[in-house]
């Protein structure tokens, strides 16, 4: 069973799998299981099977979905007990958890980071959750228009954000300037909104949020690793791709040839203002 990919957090569609009782004495049903390398990252749904005797040429149906927890391939085994004699028979699941948003987008210009992300989330609940009800930007110059900014001039991500009909709250309850693992995975994972973080050149003091967007540079985290790194749309990335960040307490972890520490300054939540 190969569901393809799907957002992580985001569930597939359920997949039917069929058990026919093809002998020539009634098939008894044990157990169905989920085994293997992943097993967490799938689901067994209305089991009509286990614990069930399916006369001769009767059938019965369980169902399976994949739920990734993280932006990688994914792979486990349904295994089904009984008293066939080829018992126990397994079932190999395949799934990929990919981020919220998959294409890496540049920034038009040089401090236009703001409008990159901005204009990126927007579409993101936009066209992606189908919210409607946004206009889209083609480029980082349109949308800074549209707000009457200069395109290369920096602004404050939470000004931007409230012109383009996303709500942005920042700060945390502990104090911190970026949240912690887990409290991204609730985020990101669970309830499906990007992150937008503000990185500075200077390390800022905790619970002390980067008001004005000309002290950083802004990125879009879109998903987490299996092993917990930050999968980032960083816009000025010069190799068009999304980057995998090690999470960490104080500094922002991708540093291109050249580039001098930054460190977290600023976490926005993006969430749907309908």
């Amino acid at each position: 069973m190969a569901f393809g990919a799907f957002r992580h957090g985001q569930p597939s569609p359920a997949t039917t799998l069929t058990i026919t009782s093809s002998g020539t004495t009634p098939l008894q049903i044990q157990n169905i299981q989920l085994q293997g390398v992943d097993p967490g990252e799938f689901q067994i749904q209305n089991d009509q099977a286990s614990g069930q005797t399916i006369a001769v040429g009767n059938t019965r149906t369980v169902d399976v979905i994949f739920n990734s927890t993280s932006t990688d391939a994914k792979a486990a085994t349904l295994v089904i007990t009984s008293n066939a004699p080829t018992s126990p028979t397994s079932v190999p699941l395949t799934g990929t958890g990919t981020e919220l948003i998959t294409a890496h987008t540049r920034q038009q210009y040089t401090n236009s980071c703001w409008a990159c992300c901005t204009r990126v989330v927007n579409a993101y609940y936009d066209v992606t959750l189908a919210l409607g009800n946004r206009m889209q930007f083609v480029n980082d110059r349109a949308l800074s228009d549209h707000l009457t900014f200069h395109h290369n001039q920096m602004r404050n991500v939470q000004d931007a954000l409230d012109h383009s009909d996303i709500k942005l709250y920042s700060g945390q309850d502990d104090n911190a300037n970026i949240p912690t693992l887990q409290e991204i995975r609730d985020a990101v994972v669970r309830d499906q909104q990007p992150l937008i973080v503000c990185v500075t050149q200077r390390q800022v003091a905790p619970g002390v949020d980067i008001v004005d967007a000309d002290q950083g540079h802004y990125i879009a985290i879109v998903g987490v690793t299996r092993g917990g790194g930050l999968r980032v749309m960083d816009p000025d990335q010069g190799n068009n791709a999304l980057v995998t960040v090690p999470y960490h307490l104080t500094e922002y972890g991708h540093r291109p040839p050249g580039y001098p520490v930054r460190y977290w300054g600023a976490t926005y939540y993006t969430e749907d203002a309908l």
